[in-house]
């Protein structure tokens, strides 16, 4: 790995640090039982746009540590509820890559955003029900209190930010 990927990643990691800390400090749709505005994923989602699946899986499980001290320590009942609500949850901001990039001037229509906003939702739903013993109708609002506003900002954000880039974006 080039030293020039190495600072990239460290550079994302520190966006990722700064946008994490602003959106804990900064009260936005911040839930009582944990969640808030999901500002940090803008810059895993660059990641993976800009250094491809493998080192964006990297930086999204070290951002998991960042949090830590941004946000200070993480919540879990068991293991697997810990996997589905950090793991998976950032985890899947790798991949939004994989999906179509329409680009236009102005704007790019990653449509990876969307998909993986929906999934890291299913699967924060999933461990509200599971772990959190809520119905399913209250864990799908308490999380779409953040994750729906979490989708909206980094679909507009990283949609507006990538041309102005200029990263070897592939289209599809």
């Amino acid at each position: 790995m080039s030293n020039r990927v190495l600072v990239r990643m460290a550079m994302y990691l520190a966006i990722f640090a700064v946008l994490d800390f602003v959106a804990t400090t900064s009260g936005l749709f911040k839930m009582p039982q944990g969640g808030s505005l999901g500002l940090a994923t803008i810059a895993l989602l660059i990641a993976s746009v800009d250094l491809k699946v493998s080192k964006a899986l990297l930086i999204a499980m070290l951002s998991i540590f960042i949090q830590y001290v941004t946000s200070g320590p993480p919540f879990f009942v068991t293991w697997t509820q810990f996997f589905l609500d950090y793991v998976l949850a950032y985890g899947v901001y790798a991949f939004a890559v994989v999906f179509p990039i329409y680009n236009r001037k102005s704007f790019s229509w990653v449509t990876g955003v969307l998909v993986v906003n929906l999934i890291r939702f299913v699967s924060h739903v999933i461990s509200g029900v599971l772990y959190f013993e809520a119905p399913l109708p209250a864990s799908i609002i308490y999380n779409a209190w953040y994750m729906v506003p979490t989708a909206i900002v980094g679909f507009v954000i990283v949609g507006g930010i990538l041309p102005r880039l200029r990263l070897q974006v592939s289209s599809k």
